[in-house]
């Protein structure tokens, strides 16, 4: 999708950056667990917003965010400057608002289609 990827192993709470022509930071970050998650995750996910200065950042979720998720991420000062989407899975594949909302700061998410999944077995 054009993003330059993260190390391998511990990321560092980055999977991926991209540079917009404008010199922002869009910061991607995919969790595929099997529960919602958590205020841990929301809490992480702010300090990598910070530490990494995004302009925009995307979150992949498995199956979705607990109430707290959001209540916790967006109780953090700061953010009024960053634009935040949240998917999941289900925002990908059924092309969801969420989804759309997304495309419009990243348009190589609908790329998503073109990648060979089996390559990851």
């Amino acid at each position: 999708m054009g993003f330059h990827p993260g190390p391998l192993g511990p990321d560092g709470g980055i999977d991926g950056v991209l540079f917009r022509e404008d010199g922002r930071l869009i910061h991607f970050q995919s969790k595929l667990s099997q529960s919602k998650l958590d205020v841990d995750r929301a809490k992480q996910l702010y300090a990598d917003i910070m530490y990494h200065r995004a302009a925009i950042s995307i979150m992949l979720a498995g199956i979705g965010y607990k109430e707290t998720f959001s209540k916790r991420l967006f109780g953090h000062p700061h953010l009024e400057q960053v634009k935040i989407h949240l998917l999941t899975l289900v925002d990908v594949l059924a092309k969801t608002d969420a989804y759309h909302l997304a495309m419009q700061d990243l348009p190589q998410i609908g790329r998503l289609e073109e990648i060979d999944w089996k390559q990851f077995r």
